[in-house]
């Protein structure tokens, strides 16, 4: 029997695309701001928040997670379907994105990748989740390590339970000794994931409908207000955007829940495009700004219009790539 197809929630496929946007934002700041190229940033520090995107897509996919594989926890059987779903979703789209990458290295064109750093990117597992050559790739290592705690849950609730106090002690030692490799295992950053878990289970409950707006607006502040990485640890910056953006996840979905949300097509189309967005953005932005030295462009456009230029063609190119090749993987390897 084939279980039922998990609900698409507007809200959360808006979000995604608007993580996504808030990342391609920032890259293209620094990009603009290389000595290698504009050597300006045309709209100063106002996408310098675009990084809090990031803590937003680990509480979307801790939500996610638990969306759609909530029946199979404590089901066994349920392992071999939830293995394949996880690395049909993740690895075939962002295998192509990296060959693409390590052949513009061999060619030249990029830098080159070593066999080590290689090994660990085809994998998404390795000692440092930095050195990899999809340069914002260095997310899916945690999303990995997240999916393999939630497999002890689908294998057996306890072994779940175990795995994940295993998994919080390791994130709470660290904090005072570092590991001295894969220290992303340890990282704080991994309890948003289960802010996103959290997030699912309040979603199910009635939640006012402004609990959605307002955590909304609590993350736009925590993100854009860039100053408290100076005044307090940037960690506790993390868990404070990634906890408000759960909330608004669970606020936003739990409105959902009763009632339909509409989004903007345009909104739906960057959500469902996002991942493959997310992947190509930044070799997107590198050739972009290399074609713009080639050309002699820069100098002759002014900043401001460039910029606007190559975040739209960055977009597009990543949409088309969704369209074109991630829709036709995922539909063929998931069958």
């Amino acid at each position: 029997m084939t279980p039922p197809r998990p609900r698409q929630f507007a809200t959360i496929e808006a979000g995604r695309g608007l993580a996504a946007l808030a990342v391609v934002l920032f890259h293209a700041s620094l990009l603009f701001a290389s000595p290698k190229y504009w050597q300006v940033s045309p709209f100063g520090s106002a996408f310098a928040w675009g990084d809090a995107g990031v803590f937003f897509f680990f509480a979307l996919s801790g939500f996610i997670i638990a969306e759609v594989h909530a029946r199979d926890v404590g089901v066994p059987a349920s392992l071999g379907r939830y293995v394949k779903r996880r690395l049909v979703r993740i690895y075939p789209v962002y295998w192509i994105v990296l060959a693409g990458i390590v052949l513009l290295g061999l060619a030249g064109v990029g830098a080159r990748v070593t066999p080590d750093v290689l090994a660990s990117s085809i994998a998404l597992v390795g000692p440092d989740n930095r050195a990899t050559a999809v340069a914002v790739a260095w997310t899916l290592y945690h999303e990995i390590v997240f999916y393999a705690v939630f497999a002890a849950w689908v294998v057996n609730v306890r072994l779940g339970q175990a795995v994940t106090l295993a998994w919080l002690a390791l994130i709470v030692v660290a904090a005072f000794w570092p590991l001295p490799t894969a220290a992303y295992l340890s990282a704080s950053v991994n309890l948003v994931f289960g802010f996103g878990v959290a997030a699912w289970w309040a979603s199910r409950r009635v939640l006012s409908a402004w609990v959605g707006p307002a955590a909304m607006l609590v993350f736009a502040g925590i993100a854009v207000d860039t100053s408290t990485a100076r005044v307090i640890p940037e960690v506790w910056r993390e868990l404070a955007a990634g906890a408000a953006a759960a909330v608004a996840v669970a606020g936003l979905v739990s409105l959902e829940r009763r009632r339909p949300v509409v989004v903007p097509r345009l909104l739906m189309a960057l959500g469902a495009a996002s991942y493959s967005i997310y992947l190509t953005h930044y070799p997107l932005l590198s050739l972009f700004g290399k074609l713009a030295v080639a050309t002699g462009l820069i100098g002759r456009v002014p900043p401001g219009i460039a910029f606007v230029v190559v975040i739209a063609a960055t977009l597009v190119t990543g949409y088309v790539f969704h369209r074109l090749v991630e829709r036709p993987l995922l539909a063929r390897f998931r069958g």
